[in-house]
C-alpha cells in the first residue's frame, strides 16, 4: 500500500504557511476550495493526507466568533507542544475557546491514539519477571504431568 504521508519537512512547512495565513487573516473554511477543506479532504484522500493542523481542524469541527478551526487547531497544538504528547485537559481548557467538550474531545483521541500505539500491559525482559504472575499456580498438575 502506497504511504501518503508527506516527509515532515513538507509537514512543517505547511503548518508553517497556514499559521502565516491564520495571523494574516486570509485564511478561513468557506474561502478554501471545497477539496482542500480538512473534512473534505479527509474522506477524499485519507487521514495520511492531512497535517497534524487538518487533523486538529477536524477534530475541531468548528471555531469559535473569535477564532477560526485553524487559529483554535494552532493553539491547540502548540499546547499539546508544550505539554508533552498527552496533554492536560486543564491545559487545555486554559486555552481561549476550548471548553469542556473539546477539551475532553482532545484528550479521548490523544488517549485512544496512545493507547492503540503503545498498549498497557507487562512485558518480561527477564525470568525473575515472571514470579509475581505464577506464584500462586498449583504446580502439582505439571509436577505429575513430568513424572508420567
Amino acid at each position: 500500500m502506497h504511504d501518503r504521508t508527506p516527509p515532515d519537512d513538507q509537514l512543517e512547512q505547511f503548518q508553517q504557511l497556514w499559521e502565516q495565513r491564520i495571523a494574516r487573516g486570509e485564511q478561513r473554511i468557506a474561502q478554501m476550495p471545497a477539496a482542500e477543506r480538512p473534512r473534505e479532504k479527509l474522506l477524499a484522500r485519507g487521514p495520511k493526507a492531512l497535517s497534524d493542523l487538518e487533523l486538529m481542524a477536524v477534530l475541531l469541527g468548528k471555531g469559535t466568533r473569535s477564532a477560526d478551526v485553524f487559529a483554535l487547531a494552532a493553539r491547540v497544538l502548540r499546547a499539546i507542544n508544550q505539554d508533552g504528547s498527552q496533554p492536560n485537559p486543564d491545559t487545555l481548557l486554559e486555552i481561549p475557546g476550548i471548553g469542556p467538550a473539546k477539551a475532553t474531545l482532545i484528550s479521548a483521541a490523544m488517549e485512544l491514539a496512545r493507547r492503540r500505539i503503545h498498549p498497557s500491559g507487562f512485558r518480561i525482559s527477564w525470568p525473575p519477571e515472571v514470579l509475581p504472575y505464577i506464584r500462586y499456580l498449583d504446580f502439582g498438575h505439571f509436577q505429575e504431568k513430568l513424572e508420567n
